[in-house]
């Protein structure tokens, strides 16, 4: 989720994706692909706690975040910071609408507000 409006610049809230119990709640367990994505990039960890502080992935999103800031239309556009949660977005979870659109009042009730103020106040 990338948040901006009234802001001197534009944030990302990052998530990766996770497994899912029988209910649709994201567990701590990460999703075959994120797992698939990390070995290749030599961390073998299967939760997100065992990967959210790696320096490595870290990394890696924030290259990403670069190359898509190299193809911004204005600085305006740029992510200047962002933070990664310490879990995945749901509709059981309340983050997320039936038809996966992102709820825009997760941003004052919820775990995801106190990163944003950490991210824009350090």
């Amino acid at each position: 989720m990338v948040i901006g409006d009234q802001r001197k610049y534009l944030c990302a809230l990052l998530t990766l994706k996770t497994a899912q119990d029988n209910e649709g709640n994201p567990t701590n367990l990460l999703a075959d692909e994120v797992k698939k994505f990390l070995r290749i990039h030599g961390n073998n960890g299967g939760t997100i706690q065992e990967v959210i502080d790696d320096a490595n992935l870290r990394k890696d999103i924030s290259d990403g975040i670069e190359r898509v800031n190299s193809k911004a239309v204005s600085r305006a556009s740029y992510i200047r910071k962002w933070t990664l949660l310490n879990e995945d977005f749901s509709i059981p979870g309340g983050e997320l609408t039936p038809t996966l659109k992102l709820k825009s009042c997760l941003l004052y009730t919820s775990e995801a507000a106190d990163d944003l103020l950490c991210v824009y106040f350090g």
